[in-house]
């Protein structure tokens, strides 16, 4: 039998309040089309839309985790550049305020 897990919904108040000055969250939501994500701090929530499709980002993924696995030094750079461009980039001035 499948058991489903839910969590219950955080309020921006409640978490910045538990958070430091040098905390952050990094989160992602992906659709077909797009990947948005959302950098949480202690005083704001930054948005970013990314146009890239579910599939092209799973098999970014996938290439790293091989990678890694082969311990292909080049590859594991090349690959995981990628994902750091795409996942982290647009928000990577604003995360390094913070750490």
């Amino acid at each position: 039998m499948l058991e489903m897990v839910t969590a219950l919904p955080v309020n921006f108040n409640d978490l910045k309040e538990s958070m430091d000055e040098r905390t952050a969250i990094l989160t992602y939501w992906i659709s077909k089309n797009e990947l948005i994500l959302w950098l949480i701090t202690g005083s704001e929530i930054i948005s970013r839309s990314i146009p890239i499709d579910e599939k092209t980002v799973s098999n970014m993924v996938e290439s790293a985790r091989k990678a890694i696995q082969s311990n292909s030094m080049d590859r594991v750079k090349l690959d995981m550049s990628r994902l750091y461009t795409v996942l982290i980039g647009s928000v990577e001035e604003k995360a390094g305020e913070i750490l």
